[in-house]
């Protein structure tokens, strides 16, 4: 039998995640998000509760087992840690000032023309 990797998941999982991120940059792309601390620990605390979501059956299918239904509450959670955590920093004025000040820098400074 040839050896499994340690994650299973159904197609629709990664596409979600893929959607997510997508999502996240086009925002960032046209209103720039300043995302503190706390924003980035959510963020990939959703991150790793993803991964866990894939690999909480890896026991299961590397011992040659078929996979039990996939666990879309720990997936579910994840995703909407990393989304949330990201709306709330994207909500926050800071970034859309930011990207308004067109020739200052974060701090008000003029900025060198590069």
């Amino acid at each position: 039998m040839p050896r499994c990797a340690g994650w299973v998941g159904p197609v629709l999982a990664p596409v979600l995640v893929s959607v997510a991120m997508i999502a996240a940059g086009v925002w960032h792309l046209r209103a720039p998000v300043r995302i503190g601390e706390g924003h980035w620990t959510g963020i990939v605390a959703g991150a790793a509760i993803i991964v866990i979501s894939f690999a909480m059956d890896y026991r299961h299918i590397v011992a040659g087992g078929v996979p039990h239904a996939f666990n879309w509450w720990v997936f579910g959670a994840g995703l909407g840690i990393g989304v949330l955590s990201f709306a709330s920093a994207a909500r926050g004025r800071v970034g859309r000032e930011w990207a308004s000040a067109v020739g200052t820098s974060p701090c008000g400074a003029p900025m060198s023309p590069d």
